[in-house]
């Protein structure tokens, strides 16, 4: 996990500013979870629960940018519960028709 270099000690509050920040990345995170159709009623809660807690730590450990909170939260959430699976459903690539000359 990247950091900016100001890591503080845990269970220190984080400013106004800071609450916003996490907040942004809480819903860059869940709205990824969600396009990638593989939230279900069993693993909606526990999800969210483990996207919150690693954007509050990463942010505790000094990193402050929404969308590296986010993604390394996603990614955390995949390796915890969706080892194999693909973090983003790709559709198949259409093959092109050969042209023989």
């Amino acid at each position: 996990m990247a950091s900016n270099g100001s890591s503080r000690p845990r269970g220190t509050c984080f400013s106004e500013d800071e609450v916003k920040i996490l907040d942004k990345a809480l819903s860059l995170a869940w709205d990824r979870f969600l396009k990638t159709g593989m939230m279900n009623a069993q693993n909606m809660a526990e999800a969210q629960q483990i996207l919150g807690q690693r954007i509050m730590s990463s942010a505790a450990d000094g990193q402050l940018d929404p969308w590296l909170l986010a993604r390394d939260a996603l990614f955390h959430l995949w390796q915890l519960k969706f080892t194999g699976e693909p973090l983003v459903r790709v559709p198949p690539r259409k093959r092109r028709p050969r042209i023989r000359s």
